[in-house]
């Protein structure tokens, strides 16, 4: 899943809910963009793991 997760920014309650779902949906790869917030970002990545990947402009990611 790679995409911004900015709806979830401010909310903990919401943060929360979005990291359950993500836990559900069980995806491979996690890659929250800029627009996520690092403190977004570093939430979901306590939460679900090294499944959430930090990448920059420019970085590759492969998908199979």
């Amino acid at each position: 899943m790679i995409r911004d997760i900015r709806r979830v920014s401010a909310v903990k309650e919401r943060l929360q809910k979005t990291a359950n779902y993500l836990e559900e949906v069980n995806p491979e790869m996690i890659v929250p963009l800029h627009c996520t917030g690092l403190k977004e970002g570093s939430y979901l990545r306590k939460q679900l793991g090294d499944i959430v990947k930090f990448r920059g402009v420019g970085e590759m990611i492969s998908v199979r």
